[in-house]
């Protein structure tokens, strides 16, 4: 039996790989599907598969005489405003520079916590922060590509897309005395398909976009995947970790996972370019994790030492 930290860890580590590589499945899918199409069909399998989850009392959920305000403003953020966004931006850039505008939102969060919510960080995540940050800096402003009339208009997308993210965190973090888990996955997945779906029939691609996917088994594989996985799945580990850790901490071990998995996967998969900036970012993302666990580790260490003093 995994500790509390260990299933933490092995939480955030499932998360960060199937995450990861959702920047992949997706470009190998909007070469088939338009965008509309491809959003419709995910989030429709999502939601389908969360009633099918609901339906069978595999999950348990209560939403009756609950607040559902804030769990419709996380609903239109996560996936309606964020998954758009996300697609739309990694329509216009590459897997790999996706993966990394994304990894902005620990320092997003953070720089929201502490001028807006005037929330105090600890000096760990702070530091861990920045390290990323740069990390993030020398893997995108160093790419040939990257100018004023390469892709700006693409990341200024990602990086809207980053504040929904950070948004949804925050809120969603707050919400864990009303909603659990498992409540605010389902509700995310089935409006989220509702939404979707419904934008793609008034758009007259739906019915077409089965066509074009089921021409194609790699497709409709790739899709069960981000449906199921990707979005049902890994969103439930994501509200899990968010429950039990501070937004700012949250973002940062999950999103620079994935940033990790996420870069090294289109390099590998999708031929993306690896130049030496981008490398030296990529292990950036590495000591800024490592430091984070390891500081943590070494307070945890140092708490219960305490707790053990004051039993004496």
């Amino acid at each position: 039996m995994m500790n509390g930290r260990g299933k933490l860890n092995f939480e955030i580590g499932i998360l960060g790989i199937m995450w990861g590589t959702t920047f992949v499945a997706t470009t190998s899918v909007l070469d088939v599907l338009s965008i509309g199409q491809y959003l419709a069909l995910r989030w429709g399998i999502a939601g389908i598969t969360s009633i099918i989850f609901v339906a069978l009392n595999l999950v348990k959920v209560e939403f009756r005489r609950k607040n559902l305000k804030p769990l419709i403003v996380i609903m239109l953020l996560q996936p309606c405003v964020y998954a758009t966004l996300e697609t739309i931006g990694l329509n216009m850039t590459t897997a790999s520079e996706a993966s990394i505008i994304l990894a902005l939102m620990p320092i997003t969060i953070a720089l929201i916590t502490t001028l807006i919510l005037r929330e105090r960080l600890k000096k760990n995540i702070t530091i861990a922060a920045i390290i990323c940050i740069i990390g993030v800096l020398f893997t995108v402003m160093f790419e040939k590509d990257f100018e004023l009339s390469g892709k700006l208009l693409g990341y200024g997308v990602l990086y809207a897309c980053v504040l929904s993210g950070a948004a949804y965190t925050l809120i969603g973090n707050k919400m864990g005395g009303q909603y659990t888990p498992v409540e605010i996955t389902i509700a995310l997945s089935v409006g989220g398909g509702i939404f979707f779906t419904a934008s793609s029939i008034v758009k007259g691609e739906f019915i077409s976009g089965i066509v074009l996917a089921g021409a194609n088994i790699g497709t409709v594989l790739l899709l069960i995947y981000l449906g199921v996985f990707c979005s049902l799945i890994c969103f439930f580990l994501y509200n899990d970790i968010n429950s039990k850790l501070i937004p700012a901490k949250t973002s940062l071990f999950v999103e620079n996972i994935v940033t990790l998995v996420g870069v090294i996967s289109a390099v590998i998969i999708n031929n993306d370019s690896m130049s030496l900036f981008k490398g030296f970012g990529v292990i950036l993302l590495v000591v800024g994790i490592a430091y984070l666990s390891l500081s943590e580790e070494k307070e945890n260490r140092l708490n219960k030492r305490q707790v053990k003093d004051g039993e004496r």
